[in-house]
């Protein structure tokens, strides 16, 4: 089967004929980025044309932006974190942000990825790069937002890439030179309204100072390589005309099983992170390591809802444990009741007991026992944020704010300050 044959799957012809017969050609150049694709995380030959310019440029501060990376399971940028790289994802999908903090949760720790829930508009694209500390040359830009990504690479000033990577509108022809009118809050609805043709991109990285260098054989990418560091490394003539390739959907790219979390930047001693439904859960909620109390409790979150907090009765008969919750007494009557608490003594019986409520925290009344620790579990029943109750800026959704008080001991003796976490 011939390179043609391979294109014509299913007889069905993207395009036209005409496309492929040059493609087929142009592969054949060793400068062709084509030959030189592969998918690890990308979602389809991405991985490998980054990988082949950056040998032949090299890197500098192996530094990226991605944006428009829905969950960042599969992205341009995300086979860089194996490397060493450093970066920041922005996307305008809540959820697919939530996910990332779950599934990216070893590389954001460390600080080797930071992601950010926005929604990127030409107005605002170089203030939310700057908030995140990030200015200069970077390595990668990846431009993904299925409508204004001309409008966006043409705004960018608050960072200068080397290479960037664009998706371009493959249904219209190389000679075309068109693009969406902008439309600040635009979202692509399936049609081929979106995005601008090669041709527009490369008129538009030729005034921004870069050279076209490839696009991907499923017509969906374009490569941009900074023109002072381009040289002669890559095919020539550097236009749309020679270096196109149609949308091709019916050409898919598989890499192995599916990706479902991040593999790169694992290390021993994650605290409760292990990759178990429960423990991504929690990771997503903002607590992920135990929170070590006094006299030997420690607190941690399991899942989405529910936190376990042990205490050592051994070290000292210990009567109640007060949880804060921060929530202002005025505001006490939005928080739905009634919180479940479920107290356990090491190889016994789970008992349900209630919860007192008082304005500003919820104390525990522990049960006498001679066991030498107690598990209690605290659930919640609804999720909310701080900020939307407390005013503040902390937009994690937690079923509590919980910042966990010392344990009262006797009775009768003086509760001290909460420790600081």
């Amino acid at each position: 089967m011939d390179f043609s044959d391979l294109l014509l799957n299913e007889h069905t012809v993207w395009g036209g004929l005409r496309w492929n017969l040059l493609t087929e050609k142009r592969i054949k150049n060793k400068k062709c980025l084509e030959q030189y694709g592969y998918k690890v995380y990308s979602q389809n030959d991405e991985d490998g044309i980054l990988q082949e310019i950056f040998k032949r440029i090299g890197v500098t501060s192996k530094t990226f932006i991605e944006f428009g990376v829905q969950n960042g399971l599969e992205s341009n940028c995300h086979y860089l974190l194996f490397q060493g790289w450093r970066g920041l994802w922005m996307d305008g999908n809540e959820e697919d942000v939530q996910e990332i903090q779950r599934r990216f949760y070893p590389v954001l720790k460390t600080g080797q990825l930071s992601c950010k829930h926005a929604f990127i508009t030409r107005e605002n694209i170089n203030q939310l790069i700057l908030e995140e500390g990030i200015s200069g040359e970077i390595d990668l830009l990846s431009i993904d937002v299925d409508g204004n990504d001309y409008h966006i690479w043409e705004a960018i000033t608050a960072v200068a890439p080397r290479v960037v990577v664009i998706e371009y509108n493959g249904k219209l022809p190389p000679d075309c030179d068109w693009k969406m009118a902008y439309q600040a809050y635009h979202v692509w609805e399936g049609s081929d309204w979106h995005g601008a043709s090669l041709k527009a991109l490369e008129r538009l990285g030729e005034r921004l100072g870069y050279q076209l260098v490839g696009t991907g054989l499923v017509g969906a990418n374009a490569f941009f390589v900074k023109k002072e560091i381009a040289g002669d490394l890559f095919y020539e003539p550097a236009t749309a005309e020679a270096l196109y390739n149609p949308l091709r959907l019916n050409l898919y790219h598989k890499c192995g099983h599916p990706a479902r979390y991040c593999l790169a930047g694992q290390q021993q001693g994650l605290g409760i992170l292990n990759y178990e439904p429960e423990a991504i859960a929690a990771a997503e909620f903002g607590f992920h390591q135990r929170e070590y109390l006094e006299q030997g409790a420690y607190a941690q979150w399991i899942s989405a809802t529910k936190s376990q907090i042990v205490v050592r009765q051994d070290q000292g008969r210990i009567r109640a444990v007060a949880i804060p919750y921060g929530i202002p007494a005025e505001a006490l009557e939005s928080v739905e009741k009634p919180y479940h608490v479920t107290i356990q003594a090491e190889g016994g019986e789970p008992q349900v007991f209630p919860v007192e409520q008082e304005a500003g925290e919820f104390c525990i009344t522990l049960p006498d026992t001679e066991q030498a620790a107690l598990r209690i579990t605290l659930t919640v029943p609804e999720l909310w944020r701080p900020s939307e109750v407390l005013g503040t800026g902390d937009e994690r959704s937690l079923g509590l704010r919980i910042v966990f008080s010392a344990i009262r001991a006797m009775e009768g003796e003086k509760r001290t300050e909460p420790p600081q976490l």
